[in-house]
């Protein structure tokens, strides 16, 4: 009996010369599932031909190939061992095709890995598998359901993500499939507190504008971890080490959280490979242990959900420019209720610990109750499974785009050029965007600026120039 899986991500490893493809997927009754695939093979394409090509590398197998670029030119199949190799002899086989994709992609291309997939049960309970037992499913991927983490950081009022000099001075995680808040804070303050705070409508309601009523947090919901070390790098250290501990331990499809890709997820990265350095500098090489911060770059490999882009993307509105404060837009518009107001996060660590914790489990509240009611994960699932792709590309149009064109072509004995090759023919042939004037110069009693971003789609849909708009003109609303 085969099992259908829908495909969540595609990560790999080289382990003593062998390519693993370890594929996340997740069963309809809610398991993760991680399948170890054995004997892919990376390639790409190339119009040259490679025994024309000194000094190739002896792991270069190549051999004329039954697919072709678009125009039906014919190609030469170029196969490697790892996927790595690819950019080490692409150049020396210009024009290429296809030597820019991602693994995560091309081997989905290559083996036609549909975004849901079937595996037989015998199968799965091996420790390896090879591409072959790997076939497309009819399942529709509506069928299953992905289990979000949510995260959001504090920091020492500090927005610079490149350096990241100010501390992580505490941590919320929500996990979407026990409804329970963890509040890591090095402002240690007393859980039970927070837990009749969080708990109370009354008391939410006395400080959290709001035209509805809003939903308390049960207090068995509640959990605050105190790092109370004397040494201000051992507790952020500490507090940041639980952080991964528990990423990993629950491991959930998704990290998500509001403006976690242009903040949270940068910051955390830079501030720990940051403060690593500083404390080999400090200690000659040999950091004590409590000194040592977490390398976060596995963590975040993961698919990540941001759902300030989410929002912005799906839903018009002031949420898309108003910065920082989108947030309290977005749960005011959704929800009838915000953010929990606060000082500065420096103020709070010292006067007021227990509402920095409360502020901080909060911000989670409000996006995972917009999420939910909007079900913007379960769209992004099905516009990821939609073009053939996985949810890791949905924040990316263009990726979504070339997923579904790889399939496409694929099926057909086709290929995408790489993108240098894409440059090169367009090279002087057309302009980069549209027509811009130069601006006149002077100073003027009045002026006015037009946006007009939005106006090419707007004006598809206003005047029906779109096949995916066309409305017939019985249809046209009063």
């Amino acid at each position: 009996m085969s099992v259908p899986l829908l495909v969540i991500s595609i990560d790999h490893r080289e382990e003593n010369g062998v390519l693993h493809t370890l594929i996340r997927a997740k069963d309809r009754s809610g398991i993760s599932h991680t399948l170890d695939v054995v004997g892919c093979v990376p390639r790409f394409w190339s119009e040259k031909d490679p025994a024309l090509v000194p000094n190739l590398p002896a792991w270069v197998r190549s051999k004329k190939s039954k697919i072709t670029n678009i125009t039906e030119t014919p190609l030469y199949e170029i196969r490697v061992d790892l996927p790595s190799q690819i950019e080490t002899v692409r150049d020396y086989l210009y024009p290429h095709y296809s030597a820019d994709v991602p693994w995560r992609s091309m081997v989905r291309w290559l083996y036609g890995w549909t975004s849901v997939i079937e595996v037989a049960e015998e199968e799965m309970r091996k420790s390896t598998i090879r591409p072959v037992n790997i076939t497309p499913s009819e399942v529709e991927a509506s069928e299953f359901q992905l289990d979000c983490l949510w995260f959001d950081i504090e920091t020492a009022d500090s927005l610079d993500v490149d350096n990241a000099p100010e501390r992580v001075v505490s941590i919320a995680i929500l996990d979407s499939v026990t409804g329970i808040h963890e509040i890591a804070t090095t402002s240690p303050t007393s859980e039970r507190r927070v837990k009749k705070f969080l708990s109370s409508q009354e008391a939410l309601e006395s400080i959290v504008e709001h035209t509805q009523p809003i939903p308390p947090v049960p207090a068995d919901k509640v959990v605050v971890v105190n790092f109370d070390q004397a040494d201000e790098d051992e507790r952020e250290a500490a507090m940041l080490w639980w952080f991964h501990r528990r990423v990993e331990e629950l491991d959930r499809d998704l990290l998500g959280g509001q403006f976690i890709k242009g903040y949270d997820v940068p910051y955390l990265r830079n501030r720990c490979r940051t403060m690593r350095r500083e404390m080999a500098q400090r200690h000659a090489g040999r950091p004590p242990v409590h000194h040592t911060y977490p390398d976060l770059t596995g963590t975040f490999r993961r698919p990540l959900f941001d759902s300030k882009q989410a929002y912005a993307e799906q839903v018009q509105g002031a949420a898309a420019t108003t910065g920082s404060g989108s947030l309290a837009w977005m749960a005011g518009n959704e929800l009838g209720y915000g953010k929990v107001p606060r000082t500065r996060i420096t103020d709070l660590m010292v006067r007021d610990p227990m509402m920095l914790a409360i502020y901080n489990a909060w911000d989670n509240v409000c996006v995972a109750r917009c999420m939910d009611k909007l079900e913007l994960i379960q769209f992004y699932q099905q516009k990821a499974a939609y073009n053939n792709s996985t949810i890791y590309n949905v924040h990316s149009n263009m990726m979504l785009t070339e997923d579904m064109m790889g399939h496409l072509l694929m099926e057909r004995g086709m290929v995408m050029p790489s993108l240098a090759l894409v440059k090169e023919n367009l090279s002087g042939q057309i302009e980069q965007g549209g027509h811009v004037m130069d601006a006149p110069v002077g100073v003027y009693e009045n002026a006015m600026e037009l946006d007009n971003s939005m106006e090419y789609p707007a004006c598809q849909i206003s005047g029906n120039f779109s096949p995916d708009t066309i409305v017939r003109e019985e249809d046209y609303p009063d």
